[in-house]
């Protein structure tokens, strides 16, 4: 099991809604990203995109406060601003050019995209959702994926294949290399909120996806 304080967070509630980051500050989330994408201060001066950023809070702080940072926020819940870099819109479809970004990151956009769909529709967005992220990620470029949660329980192994197939299918593109890191906190099951936990229900992992230099670009094709 992971360390750090476990959570009590049954599966319709997994995620928080980024919007509603009430009573944390731009650089409180900033702090959270470097911490759960692993991020080192030479990542801030590389032309990034944060898809699915919320509120576009981590950009923001960084553009204000990093002179040479370039950080795009795409959301489907912002509205587009040119001054601000952030654009209103969606994973599986992006505006951008090809290989227009030294990194893209999300935290937390994967897992969403699989709960809330039905399985079907989630393996849909996952797959047109990173082929787009490595559509415009450049030749020796980077997607880092936080706060990708891998379930153990046996019912819900069907995410973690979808996840799989998709990743395998980037491999088999791009020939991309693949690094998943264990990220704590996990979560568990609790027989009372501020009880102790009762068993092990996911775990959290950093997802990086490193794209080669000169990609194999078999298929881009959406499903």
């Amino acid at each position: 099991m992971g360390t750090g304080n476990p959570q009590f967070n049954p599966k319709p509630n997994l995620y928080e809604d980024k919007t509603l980051n009430e009573g944390e500050s731009d650089e409180e989330i900033f702090e959270e990203y470097l911490e759960s994408l692993q991020l080192k201060p030479e990542d801030l001066a590389k032309k990034i995109l944060d898809v699915g950023s919320g509120s576009s809070q981590f950009g923001k702080w960084v553009n204000e406060h990093y002179k040479d940072s370039e950080v795009f926020s795409l959301d489907p819940r912002i509205e587009s601003d040119k001054k601000n870099k952030t654009v209103k819109g969606i994973a599986e479809k992006m505006s951008f050019e090809d290989e227009a970004f030294d990194l893209v990151i999300s935290t937390g956009a994967v897992p969403m995209m699989l709960y809330d769909e039905l399985p079907e529709k989630g393996k849909e967005r996952v797959h047109n959702g990173l082929f787009e992220m490595m559509r415009v990620t450049k030749s020796g470029g980077e997607i880092r994926l936080g706060r990708v949660i891998r379930e153990v329980e046996s019912d819900s192994q069907q995410w973690n294949l979808i996840l799989d197939a998709t990743l395998e299918e980037l491999r088999q593109a791009y020939g991309v290399e693949i690094e998943e890191i264990h990220t704590p906190p996990d979560s568990y099951r609790y027989d009372e909120p501020h009880g102790e936990p009762k068993e092990l229900f996911a775990k959290s992992y950093l997802i990086i996806i490193r794209k080669p230099l000169n990609p194999n670009k078999k298929s881009k094709s959406k499903m």
